[in-house]
């Protein structure tokens, strides 16, 4: 007689950067969102402050007259 056993795949839950890259729970999700807007929020924020700073010294502000960004 032929007995089949049955095997289990181990479906672990990921740990480390993979938990947030790979993830579809709400919560990591609503958790990456907030930590993005604040990311960008500073980004944004720094590269306002650069420009302002560029305005108010026409010339010889902080950044050069060949600088891209």
């Amino acid at each position: 007689m032929y007995t089949q056993t049955a095997s289990h795949d181990d479906h672990h839950t990921p740990t480390g950067w993979k938990r947030w890259a790979y993830s579809t729970n709400h919560k990591d999700i609503g958790t990456m969102y907030l930590i993005f807007a604040i990311v960008a929020g500073i980004i944004g924020t720094t590269f306002s402050i650069l420009m302002r700073i560029e305005l108010m010294h026409p010339g010889d502000g902080i950044l050069g007259g060949n600088y891209h960004l």
